[in-house]
């Protein structure tokens, strides 16, 4: 019987414990402690988990696997506890996006013979909630992977596939590379949300200007209503790295602002590199070349059987076939 124990149990550790539980795989046995009671019953009654502990102690001290999904502000102070309860050959694991800091931490707190091996799961969509956890959230996501220089290779390996087993793709990153992609991708939209939220409100006009905030408003302050410690500490993991981005997006900032300014059309370009580079991302075509020659599908090779190439050629040019979707295209 593999144990797995996930300590502070979240919409993400949730989703992870799901989707293990879809493989029906044999002997699999999860546990899960922490201090949100009303998370850790949810989790137990969309069948996430198949026992919530009375204690962190009582969920890690026979784990095989331990895997941290507790706020940022708690881990710390969690991982100090967990620390000496984990036996011998055990794997520590967890899902955050701090990793310089948890190699420190890991290596004050964990005896030498457990592994430490950190995971940082990527999915696409972002859950606030235990009730949302799904089994497919990281199907076809990527899955930060980042050895500690004492875990041993069998631990590497099942960190590894647990990540296949949720059908996410292993991404090897070191602790330091890592932390610094997260300072762009993960904290500087914090600091962003943040500074948005705090500018607006701090009109004169506020009071009126507030009875117009709709889905936008919504949608752009998510990040500010976090917890303010768990943003704090975030902004501090890699603050030499989150400098550098903020200083990017102010220079970024500018840019619109003269083109908005003066009216420019290259406004028109800077959106629609904008909203290219989204679509790129949310189709996974990142790697794809220009230029690269387009191998046909099969409706298409269908097509060029019944109608001939040079009227296949006629009608992609007449539906956008030749677009990509990652590819703007003017409607009208």
């Amino acid at each position: 019987m593999t144990r797995l124990a996930i300590i502070g149990l979240g919409p993400l550790g949730a989703s992870i414990a799901l989707g293990l539980k879809q493989t029906k795989a044999d002997g699999l046995y999860i546990v899960a402690a922490g201090g949100d009671k009303e998370a850790l019953s949810q989790g137990s009654k969309m069948g996430a988990v198949d026992k919530v502990a009375n204690t962190i102690k009582d969920a890690a001290a026979e784990a095989d696997v331990v895997m941290m999904d507790a706020t940022r502000q708690h881990t710390r102070d969690l991982l100090e506890a967990v620390g000496p309860l984990l036996k011998p050959n055990s794997v520590l694991t967890d899902t955050g996006a701090m990793k310089v800091r948890m190699m420190e931490w890991t290596k004050r707190y964990l005896p030498e013979s457990v592994s430490y091996v950190g995971g940082h799961p990527l999915p696409k969509e972002a859950i606030t909630h235990v009730k949302d956890a799904r089994a497919d959230l990281l199907a076809g996501t990527d899955y930060c992977i980042i050895q500690s220089a004492t875990a041993k290779p069998g631990a590497v390996s099942t960190v590894v596939g647990l990540a296949e087993a949720l059908q996410a793709r292993p991404f090897f990153l070191d602790a330091a590379e890592h932390d610094a992609f997260a300072s762009a991708m993960s904290f500087l939209p914090v600091v962003l949300s943040s500074a948005f939220t705090t500018s607006v409100s701090s009109s004169k006009s506020w009071r009126e200007m507030s009875k117009l905030a709709s889905g936008e408003f919504k949608g752009i302050t998510q990040l500010a209503s976090q917890d303010p410690e768990a943003n704090h500490l975030s902004c501090l993991a890699s603050p030499q790295t989150l400098v550098h981005w903020i200083d990017q997006m102010i220079a970024e900032l500018y840019a619109y602002r003269k083109e908005i300014q003066e009216n420019e059309d290259a406004l028109l370009k800077r959106f629609i590199r904008g909203w290219e580079a989204v679509a790129r991302w949310e189709a996974g075509a990142l790697d794809d070349e220009p230029g690269m020659p387009k191998t046909p599908t099969m409706t298409d090779s269908m097509a060029a059987t019944f109608m001939g190439d040079l009227l296949v050629k006629k009608y992609r040019e007449m539906t956008g076939r030749d677009r990509k979707q990652w590819e703007y295209f003017k409607k009208g």
